[in-house]
């Protein structure tokens, strides 16, 4: 790969991870539901002009847009709210476990050991990464090797 392509491929995640800090940001002046809807007009006007609207399916892209855009970013900005950024961006990467678990609720799916152990790993990886130590006894010593694996 080239620079300008290393530079290219770099270009969204840096843009994805600025979204939370800018939001935070402008929290102190604006709804969460403001700024979500500002991002994500924002971003249709610009895309907006390299497709054709698929017409026939307009009310299945309203639904899935509503239900996986509105009402999950609508939640994690409220959320944002009250937490610092880096632990939003945090407890965001436990949306897989979590629709994981919906599954198995709602669909009746069956997921295996593997992927309840991989789901309860990352659980205890937010927990311990993401945790409050001096609230939870038990995370004192995870929390002290955490800090001096570092120094």
């Amino acid at each position: 790969m080239t620079t300008r392509q290393i530079l290219l491929a770099l270009i969204v995640p840096i843009t994805w991870g600025f979204g939370y800090a800018l939001t935070k940001i402008g929290m102190d002046q604006f709804s969460p539901l403001l700024l979500m809807s500002l991002r994500f007009g924002i971003a249709g006007l610009i895309l907006v002009w390299f497709t054709k609207p698929p017409w026939g399916y307009m009310r299945d892209l309203f639904m899935v847009a509503f239900i996986g855009s509105t009402i999950q970013y609508g939640l994690t900005y409220y959320g944002l709210k009250g937490i610092d950024v880096s632990t939003a961006s945090i407890l965001v990467q436990l949306e897989g476990p979590i629709l994981a678990l919906l599954s198995i609720l709602i669909l009746k799916e069956r997921i295996g050991w593997p992927r309840a152990l991989g789901m309860g790993l990352a659980f205890a990886g937010v927990v311990v990464i993401a945790g409050e130590p001096p609230y939870w006894p038990g995370l004192r010593l995870l929390h002290h090797l955490k800090c001096c694996s570092f120094h």
